[in-house]
């Protein structure tokens, strides 16, 4: 492993209603254009920098508990640590835009992390963040999210992920499996 280094273009995800009022409807929660992040070193002289780039349509969540639609575009820079082969640690500031057809905002978001990679060609990942700004509130979001990538296939991996995001004392909370195709 040379280092953490992702790079996805037209990833699309879809949600289907589980309450009452929107059973079996169809969201589009996502669709980025494009997406890096790069936890190796920028320069050969400045070792250990992260970086991160996106760009698309993103649902989000806001200060008030409900979730919209918006174009984004975020970037961000780092550090990035390996405590051990196989085993590392990140910090990243990010800033970022958003906006709908009635609202335009900025924001920040401070992300600490850390991933192993295990004996049986898998990665956990472990993400806390805290959003400030999100859709000009004045309520901070944080979020935590682990998640598990199986690489044992030839083209294909699978992905297990599960997401808490509190704002104020109120938590919301998610689970999704992908399948991803690499090619």
């Amino acid at each position: 492993m040379i280092g953490e280094t992702e790079l996805i273009l037209a990833d699309i995800e879809f949600s289907v209603g589980l309450a009452q009022d929107n059973l079996g409807d169809i969201y589009v929660d996502k669709a980025m254009l494009y997406q890096m992040v790069s936890r190796v070193p920028v320069t050969q002289n400045v070792s250990n920098w992260s970086s991160s780039f996106n760009i698309g349509i993103n649902r989000v969540l806001t200060g008030e508990r409900k979730r919209k639609l918006i174009v984004q575009s975020e970037f961000g820079l780092g550090f990035t640590r390996e405590v051990m082969q196989g085993l590392g640690v990140y910090s990243d500031i990010i800033v970022g835009a958003g906006a709908n057809k009635s609202e335009a905002f900025v924001y920040a978001k401070p992300v600490i992390g850390l991933y192993a990679y295990t004996k049986l060609n898998s990665k956990l990942a472990v993400n806390l963040s805290r959003t400030y700004n999100q859709y000009g509130s004045d309520n901070p979001i944080d979020a935590a999210s682990f998640s598990l990538h199986q690489y044992g296939f030839k083209d294909i991996t699978l992905d297990f992920e599960v997401n808490i995001q509190k704002v104020d004392n109120e938590y919301e909370s998610s689970a999704s499996f992908m399948l991803g195709y690499r090619f």
